[in-house]
């Protein structure tokens, strides 16, 4: 699963190589990613089919997208939980 941090929590990090991010899905979202991809499957063109998982910390809430190999991608974000 890959993630990005913004550029405070990526200096952070390298000051201190303890420092561990941990973002993780609700039900909901993996629910939205696993229904995206499989819908998405039928119609890629790319021949990996490998999908990134992107968390945006926004203040409120963690905004979560995922992507797939040829450029597509969907926001699968919980907005009820923030």
């Amino acid at each position: 699963m890959t993630f990005y941090m913004s550029e405070g929590d990526y200096r952070l990090y390298k000051e201190s190589k303890e420092v561990k991010v941990k973002f993780e899905l609700s039900p909901e979202e993996l629910a939205r990613a696993k229904s995206w991809y499989r819908d998405h499957l039928s119609n890629c063109p790319s021949s990996s089919k490998s999908i990134t998982y992107c968390f945006a910390e926004t203040g409120i809430g963690v905004a979560v997208r995922v992507e797939c190999s040829c450029g597509d991608e969907e926001d699968v974000t919980d907005y009820d939980l923030w």
